[in-house]
């Protein structure tokens, strides 16, 4: 941390009279002692409590002229109550954490060392003291978060957070239940603020009832995290990739369902492998058709290029490489013709590549670095490195080097004294592990 500030910190609360006390005069106690925090506010955040925690916030607030509590006349859900805190701070940056007193406070100035080099720090409970079934529960949860919304955080529920003030309250979030902890940091990614995960200690709640597990809570998340999936929050390239997947189980599904009948009620029991040509043929039909007009929502009639490019799925399928791989010269707005366009085809408006592999050849570029008006860039199914020389936005010429000698080519760096540094892996592709595999390889390129 490189300067002073102000922050505010919100108990986000419900029916938590034996714990809300402790809770903020503990906070207090850390602000106060922390050579980081020149100014501060505690705010309470009472969610339509049944118990007494209202009543002995408004007492705290009496007697600490730093404490303010925020009331909901009626519980409206932990989303609502953060959203509450949120827009009631007023500090330079904005903590949050539960009244439940699971988590040290003293450990926030942990999170403090972080800014302001991060928009926003994130305690994960390590190891987090939780009943088993809620474990189970968190560890789905984190797993649906990633797979619909791409979603990499290692603790998305931890209520330990830190924010900078103006980013947090810039965001529209929408839920009032328990997703609102995961939308809040998939907003915070897909704009593009800095996220730090830092490891916090955990304990077992000592007095109160936590309510995440209750049905009622899962339930109202899923739904919420259902309606900010088919919204504004459900990145197409996320929602084509599920069905993508759903349309392949069903390919196997209808393949292997295929082969069975054909062998055991239609007498190809002898011939199995022209049973398995049928079955193949039709799951992939089946796909090609159910990925049109499901996955990616074509409902025009089938042209002779995807037929054609059908046929080379499959062809591949059966060891054929793809080839036209290309170099392209990205200019903001241009044509290039993916996907449907390859190699030396064009069309009006087209930009044609700068160098194509041609349609025999496969390079699978893995990586690419520049250097001295040259790109270089490692292969996977080529098992080399290529050196392509520029001459202003084309390619003058390309050359191939350690053809098979290292194996897959994965990454090329530029590292010091502009040299090149490249990563291998196995030299029979998935085979089994060699002594010459896996290595980090340092290159000149002016030997090459």
């Amino acid at each position: 941390m490189q300067r002073h500030i102000s922050l505010s910190i919100f108990f986000p609360a419900y029916n938590e009279e034996a714990n809300i006390r402790e809770a903020v005069e503990k906070a207090i106690r850390v602000v106060e002692d922390s050579p980081y925090i020149t100014d501060y506010e505690i705010i309470v955040v009472d969610d339509g409590s049944t118990d007494r925690t209202a009543e002995y916030a408004r007492a705290l607030e009496q007697r600490y002229p730093a404490v303010r509590l925020v009331s909901h006349k009626k519980n409206r859900g932990y989303g609502a109550a953060l959203k509450s805190g949120i827009a009631a701070a007023r500090m330079e940056y904005v903590f949050f954490t539960d009244a439940d007193l699971q988590f040290d406070l003293v450990e926030l100035q942990n999170l403090l060392v972080h800014i302001p080099l991060c928009d926003v720090v994130v305690g994960y409970r390590a190891p987090r003291r939780d009943p088993f079934m809620r474990l189970v529960n968190a560890r789905g949860w984190n797993l649906l978060n990633q797979l619909l919304f791409g979603l990499h955080i290692i603790d998305i529920d931890s209520a330990f957070k830190l924010f900078r003030r103006d980013v947090i309250q810039s965001l529209p979030l929408k839920s009032n239940g328990a997703m609102v902890s995961a939308e809040m940091l998939i907003r915070l990614q897909r704009a593009g603020y800095s996220v730090k995960e830092i490891p916090v200690s955990h304990a077992p709640r000592r007095a109160g009832s936590p309510t995440g597990a209750k049905v009622s809570v899962i339930v109202r998340a899923l739904r919420e995290m259902i309606q900010l999936y088919r919204g504004e929050l459900g990145a197409v390239g996320h929602k084509e990739a599920l069905k993508f997947t759903a349309v392949g189980v069903i390919k196997t599904l209808l393949d292997a369902t295929v082969y069975i009948v054909l062998t055991r009620f239609f007498g190809m029991g002898p011939t199995p492998v022209a049973a398995k040509f049928f079955s193949f043929m039709s799951g992939t039909i089946t796909s090609l058709f159910l990925n049109r007009s499901w996955t990616f929502g074509i409902r025009s009639g089938i042209t002779m290029r995807e037929i054609a490019r059908f046929y080379i799925t499959v062809s591949t399928n059966f060891g054929i490489r793809s080839g036209f791989d290309e170099i392209n010269h990205i200019e903001k707005g241009a044509n290039y013709g993916w996907p449907t366009i390859e190699g030396d085809a064009t069309e009006s408006g087209m930009q044609s590549p700068a160098l194509h592999s041609t349609a025999t050849v496969t390079w699978a570029p893995a990586s690419l670095a520049y250097l001295n008006d040259k790109l270089y860039f490692g292969g996977l199914m080529g098992e080399s490195l290529y050196e392509a020389t520029l001459n202003g936005s084309e390619v003058a010429s390309l050359r191939e080097v350690f053809k098979n000698e290292y194996g897959r080519i994965r990454t090329v760096r530029v590292g010091p004294e502009d040299m090149l540094y490249i990563t291998t892996s196995n030299r029979d592709g998935r085979g089994s592990p060699d002594a010459n595999d896996d290595k980090i390889i340092r290159v000149d390129p002016a030997q090459i």
